[in-house]
């Protein structure tokens, strides 16, 4: 009688958790976790359009294990996970949490027992070619805990087997130590792969670091069809635009390919007024720009670098 039970229990949780694949073709997925009332309750995704957390048991026996390694689910069964309504961000249980603080997110971190938590993203790519996945890595630990907070990106098609590992999109350290102001911008165009897929499911995973794990968020996700993706495409891709030395009141742009049109810099504040605006002309591999935010009150901007070949944006804290 008990086993009958327990699967009916494990039905009844899957079933709760189940997803819809959001649609591409009909326009981009996007979530910013604006909206506190999406989660409420731990361990339940409903509210949650085409997205389910993910605990990670029985991933690694390791700490510090490189997650682009880590292509199974769970060994131990797919546990559900969200710790819903947490407003501390001193929190420090393992898996993936609910942050329900002034700029709401979405976070995790590893722990003996979530040894790789996750969350996946499930699209249908159906008549959709050229995609691409931006989302932003937030530091939100503000402790003493300084850990390598590593994060990867995969993808699979179907609904069994392994996962893919998307080099592009690895993050060696997604943590900046006790300041929880570094902002990480991942931006991605997918694998060939995952275009025209009635079921692709995305999954953006972090694991068990050595020393004391710190959260991690992971905001502003937008998946969307690229028009522009080509060779060619410089901007948007951040293997070509690396920032540095943020936060800080100067920051430093490296572009590490030439760009032949017109490149310009611009900074908005968090209310989306353009505060800073600066035309770098044609760009050579090499190049270092940069970019002064002492004259501005301090907080959270964004910074976008244009040219007619894309767009990349990310945050900067000054």
């Amino acid at each position: 009688m008990r086993k009958f039970y327990t699967f009916v229990f494990v039905l009844v949780a899957c079933y709760a958790n189940a997803q819809t694949y959001h649609l591409l073709s009909g326009g981009s997925f996007t979530q910013n976790w604006a909206d506190k009332g999406l989660i409420t309750t731990n361990d339940v995704w409903t509210g949650v359009p085409s997205i389910i957390g993910y605990r990670g048991d029985n991933l690694t026996a390791s700490t510090g294990t490189d997650p682009q390694t880590i292509l199974a689910e769970s060994s131990g069964g797919l546990v559900v996970d969200v710790n819903a309504n947490i407003t501390d961000v001193n929190f420090n249980t393992g898996g993936v949490t609910e942050m329900d603080i002034a700029d709401p997110t979405i976070a995790f971190q590893g722990s003996g027992t979530a040894d790789a938590p996750s969350i996946v993203i499930f699209l249908n790519t159906t008549g959709v070619t050229g995609i691409r996945i931006r989302y932003n890595l937030r530091d939100l630990d503000p402790g003493a805990d300084d850990s390598q907070q590593q994060v990867a990106l995969q993808y699979r098609i179907g609904t069994t087997g392994d996962f893919v590992n998307i080099p592009a999109g690895y993050v060696s350290d997604a943590s900046g130590g006790g300041a929880a102001t570094l902002v990480t911008a991942v931006n991605v165009l997918l694998p060939a792969a995952c275009d025209n897929q009635a079921q692709l499911q995305i999954r953006i995973m972090t694991t068990n670091a050595i020393n004391n794990d710190e959260l991690i968020g992971i905001d502003d996700i937008e998946v969307s069809q690229d028009a522009a993706a080509s060779v060619n495409d410089i901007i948007r891709d951040p293997n070509y635009v690396r920032i540095s030395g943020n936060p800080s009141s100067v920051i430093n742009i490296q572009f590490n390919k030439t760009i032949s049109s017109e490149v310009q810099t611009l900074l908005f504040d968090a209310g989306g007024k353009l505060v800073l605006q600066k035309r770098l002309g044609r760009i050579t591999e090499g190049q270092v720009e940069q970019i002064s935010l002492g004259h501005l009150p301090k907080g959270l901007y964004m910074l976008s670098i244009k040219s007619k070949d894309g767009t990349f944006t990310t945050r900067v804290v000054n």
